[in-house]
């Protein structure tokens, strides 16, 4: 879900971007999508790294390796 919000949010940077040349948009706007995508993409990662660290608990506690 988290991957599908982000390809969501790149489509509506571009789109601003785009607007943004027709001058129909502002600097402001632009930076605020991209300030948007970036805190997704760092919630992604951090959501990839929480369940690979309980992945690797998991396994460390039931005495296995990958």
């Amino acid at each position: 879900m988290q991957v599908k919000s982000i390809a969501n949010q790149e489509l509506l940077l571009n789109g601003e971007a785009a607007k943004f040349d027709l001058g129909e948009s502002t600097l402001f706007l632009i930076n605020t999508r991209e300030s948007k995508l970036i805190d997704m993409k760092i919630k992604r990662e951090e959501m990839i790294s929480g369940y690979q660290k309980a992945l690797a608990e998991l396994y460390y506690k039931a005495g296995t390796r990958m």
